[in-house]
């Protein structure tokens, strides 16, 4: 996050978190809603070779 701050011209990565906060909890339900299609896809598959 240091390096994001950086890059972006903020004094710290506090102020990043506070402006890019609502992005990240998006992308926290989008990369659980994929791991869970992954995860039913993966026990699909295995169901037919027992």
């Amino acid at each position: 996050m240091h390096v994001v701050a950086e890059r972006l011209g903020h004094a710290n990565a506090s102020m990043t978190l506070a402006v890019y906060a609502h992005a990240m909890s998006g992308q926290q339900a989008e990369a659980t809603n994929r791991v869970a299609a992954l995860l039913r896809s993966s026990a699909r598959s295995d169901t037919w070779k027992r």
